[in-house]
């Protein structure tokens, strides 16, 4: 899809070209090239508005009510934008994040969705490589087509109980997903192996998951997880305490993510991109915040379960 859209608009700029008449050399005015320079600021919706930060690499859109659907050709206007935005922040009103939002935002690594948001558009976060993990708020009841298909980097997903649908493809080609979370029992989920899916094996026809879903007993991702062929584990087993990147082990990852994201906590009162899970698994003494303390206990596990081969409850090291 990324490469058809390039390849648009290439065709695009080449039928301008020939259908009028350029000039042979650049526009001058006193020495200097005239160039249209990218507005940093507009709307978004009959509502909202957006300013994007040069500096900070910052996206801040604010307001109230939907966002707008976008759509080939016409992107959002940020997409100048696209491949350097690496924070986007939605402030409080926000009921809505449109088609196509964010799609290709490369750089995109962490972003706040606000707990007025109830939908998540088509391909709203298609193509963002650099997605590690997304907090979806319990204000969100749907999930669009290929809403966060292809992010090479997102590794899990917590889909809260509030969320009634999830269609196709909305987490399609995610390579490094190893954990869905899908709370509501009664979640009604696109049908379809690519709904979830690690990659495409061209060789046998179908689509692959590596990786676990979780649910309710009995519960519709049960059903869906058994129909596809894929892994899936009840909710208490969904969260295991040390493993912040919830790669199923515990290990010195664990314990260097728990350090960055006590220092991010001490230079922006925010966890780096960690949700709400991975802060519930990085907390092992239980006080309710992560520090330096708690990476101690992960390495101290790993060593430990190293040298002996043994698990045990990572608790039993907490003085």
């Amino acid at each position: 899809m990324k490469k058809i859209q390039k390849i648009t608009s290439f065709l695009t700029a080449a039928v301008m070209l020939c259908g009028a008449a350029m000039p042979a050399e650049p526009l001058m005015q006193l020495g200097t090239v005239i160039t249209a320079k990218a507005a940093t600021s507009g709307t978004c919706g009959d509502k909202l508005t957006w300013k994007y930060d040069r500096t900070s690499k910052t996206l801040t859109i604010s307001g109230t009510g939907e966002m707008t659907d976008y759509g080939h050709p016409d992107m959002a206007p940020w997409e100048t934008f696209v491949n350097d935005i690496t924070y986007v922040n939605m402030k409080d009103g926000i009921t809505s994040i449109g088609n196509f939002a964010f799609y290709d935002c490369s750089s995109l690594g962490f972003v706040t969705i606000p707990d007025s948001v109830t939908s998540i558009g088509n391909a709203a976060f298609e193509y963002c490589d650099s997605l590690i993990s997304v907090t979806i708020p319990d204000s969100v009841e749907s999930i669009g087509n290929f809403a966060f298909g292809w992010c090479d980097s997102l590794r899990y997903v917590r889909i809260p109980d509030s969320v009634t649908s999830i269609s196709g493809g909305a987490f399609i080609n995610c390579p490094a997903l190893t954990s869905v979370i899908i709370e509501n029992p009664d979640c009604k989920i696109f049908d379809a192996k690519y709904t979830i899916c690690n990659a495409y094996i061209a060789s046998a026809n179908t689509y692959v998951f590596s990786g676990t879903i979780y649910g309710e007993k009995n519960s519709t991702a049960q059903t869906y997880a058994e129909t596809c062929d894929y892994a899936f584990d009840t909710l208490e087993n969904a969260c295991k305490l040390g493993d912040v990147n919830l790669d199923n082990t515990i290990n010195a990852g664990d314990a260097a993510m728990t350090l960055s994201a006590a220092a991010a906590y001490g230079a922006t009162g925010r966890y780096g991109n960690l949700t709400d899970i991975q802060i519930a698994a990085a907390d092992i003494d239980g006080n309710d915040a992560v520090n330096a303390s708690d990476a101690t206990y992960i390495l101290q596990y790993a060593a430990i379960k190293g040298a002996n081969g043994k698990e045990f409850d990572i608790r039993e090291l907490v003085k």
